[in-house]
């Protein structure tokens, strides 16, 4: 019962002081989506006509000028341009403290394309500031 109660509190000192670090040190990538993962996010809902589930990935400053019609105006020019997607990854992104340049693929029957977003830190987690340049 003894050694029980030791290894209890070790474990739950042991991730207090792993929640303090990341609290500390600001988690920005472990416990948060991160920005490829966002960027993915966004234009699967985009491709599957979820426009409403689209704008909370936006950042503050770029969902107050966005309405669904203009996300259904994106989707509807990312199929012209790159054709129908049959598949949206999330690929890479760097990052330099609060922002970042996240980028997705997207296949579709003529070949794979990848698109480039930038991101910024808000609220705790990662949001899309700028759509990508077709």
């Amino acid at each position: 019962m003894n050694r029980f109660l030791t290894v209890s509190a070790f474990s739950a000192v042991l991730l207090l002081v792993c929640g303090a670090f990341l609290f500390w040190f600001g988690d920005k990538e472990i416990f948060t989506p991160p920005p490829h993962a966002v960027a993915e996010s966004f234009f699967r809902e985009l491709e599957t006509g979820r426009y409403s589930r689209a704008l909370p990935y936006l950042s503050e400053q770029l969902s107050s000028k966005t309405s669904e019609k203009d996300l259904h105006l994106l989707a509807l020019h990312l199929e012209v341009s790159l054709g129908r997607a049959i598949d949206v990854r999330g690929e890479d992104y760097s990052r330099e403290n609060d922002e970042a340049q996240a980028k997705a693929s997207i296949t579709t029957k003529s070949g794979k394309y990848i698109l480039t977003v930038e991101c910024v830190w808000e609220n705790g987690v990662w949001v899309i500031s700028e759509f990508p340049k077709l």
